[in-house]
């Protein structure tokens, strides 16, 4: 018996699809399980998460033969373990040059950006501490729209959210937002991590922070006027089918930009949470920004590479404080260009240039054929037009000719 998480890819349904096209995706789910397992109520009693506004699948409870076998059904592209990640963080401000020795330089982009003033950012995490100075609403204004409602109007609620927890009810305008994916658990934390990523995204300025009387300073986040909504996914474990569920429902609300704190080995597209859950976020007009991770120093140990993702890891200065001792990053000459990334950038193009890409299997045996949509100005050519694969994982080479057409710029 394993948890695992079935990819369907794209739903077919409109952007903005009604409770009933909700119920017949769920209901679709439990006919495709069912198919599997020769009962639909026994595919309504294993599924546990139902992914049915964005991207298509479901999380469900298996045997690993029904894994076996619903891994084969033409309509889905992948089945993979709900597996465990890791929690992460970073900093500075200092580094980004927000702030110099504790004050805000003429040139810092804090003041030109209003201090992030209307932007929702959301974060997967491990829940938040409401009562932390770093979410005081003092000063705020009302709750903006976002053009898809505010993320409590989403969520049910008229202006901010509601924490319910066994004691009392917290009500702020700056943390607008808390949803947790483990049934029976409260979006309060017992692990502190989701507060201190949450307001390193978006707290406001606290002054007098200190750890156990000593290191005293001013605590802030990268947006302090920001609003913030948390996402609980991590409990003791992070798992897959939490994170998905996590994806969704910040689209679904409607945040600008989502912070991940949290990762695994990286995976193949198909069976990564980070690569499906941060594709269709961004499709949705929504930063990702995920942490490249603790591991290293080492070649090789940044995780969250799939190429929708901005990623954040840490710099020589930051590595020499941990280590206790000078450290310099190895240095790398790759460019853009050469990352063999799904998408291609290539900055300041003029004239031609030739690219190389490896396109992996990792389904049936197939053909893929080119189909070319170049943008304006710009002429793209590929060899080979077509490639046969004729088993999994299996790799094969292509090239792209990138060229500005007389006049581009």
């Amino acid at each position: 018996m394993q948890s695992c998480v079935v990819y369907l890819g794209r739903h077919s349904h409109v952007s903005e699809p009604s409770s009933l096209d909700l119920d017949r995706v769920t209901d679709s789910h439990h006919e495709l399980l069912g198919s599997c397992m020769q009962s639909k109520e026994k595919a309504k009693e294993a599924v546990f998460y139902s992914y049915t506004r964005y991207f298509n699948g479901f999380a469900a409870i298996l045997e690993d033969e029904e894994a076996a076998e619903i891994s084969k059904h033409p309509k889905v592209l992948s089945v993979f373990r709900n597996q465990i990640s890791k929690l992460h963080t970073t900093n500075s401000w200092d580094f980004l040059g927000l702030e110099r020795d504790g004050e805000i330089p003429a040139d810092s982009m804090w003041p030109k950006a209003k201090f992030g003033e209307g932007v929702i950012i959301g974060t997967l995490d491990f829940g938040v501490w409401p009562e932390s100075e770093s979410f005081n609403d003092e000063g705020m204004g009302p709750v903006p729209s976002n053009g898809k409602g505010t993320v409590t109007q989403t969520m049910g609620l008229n202006a901010t959210v509601r924490f319910v927890t066994s004691n009392h009810v917290v009500v702020t305008r700056k943390l607008i937002g808390a949803r947790y994916f483990s049934k029976g658990y409260e979006a309060e934390r017992y692990n502190g991590h989701g507060t201190h990523t949450l307001s390193t995204a978006g707290g406001r300025f606290v002054s007098g922070a200190n750890l156990l009387g000593s290191a005293y300073g001013t605590a802030k986040g990268g947006s302090p006027n920001s609003r913030v909504a948390s996402y609980k996914v991590f409990w003791p474990d992070c798992l897959d089918a939490g994170v998905l569920a996590g994806y969704e429902a910040a689209i679904h609300d409607g945040v600008d930009i989502l912070s991940v704190s949290l990762g695994f080995v990286p995976n193949e597209y198909f069976k990564d949470r980070t690569a499906i859950g941060a594709f269709d976020t961004v499709e949705n007009g929504i930063l990702v920004v995920a942490a490249a991770g603790n591991e290293g120093p080492a070649p090789g140990a940044v995780v969250n590479v799939a190429s929708m993702d901005s990623y954040i890891g840490y710099n020589s200065t930051q590595l020499s404080l941990f280590l206790g001792e000078p450290y310099i990053c190895q240095s790398h000459n790759n460019s853009l260009v050469d990352f063999n990334y799904p998408s291609i950038t290539v900055p300041n193009l003029s004239g031609k240039i030739t690219l190389s890409r490896t396109l992996k299997n990792v389904g049936t045996p197939s053909s893929s054929r080119v189909h070319i949509k170049a943008p304006r100005g710009i002429s793209v050519k590929v060899e080979p037009r077509s490639l046969r694969f004729d088993k999994k994982h299996e790799e094969k080479m292509f090239e792209v000719t990138v060229e500005a057409k007389k006049g581009f710029n």
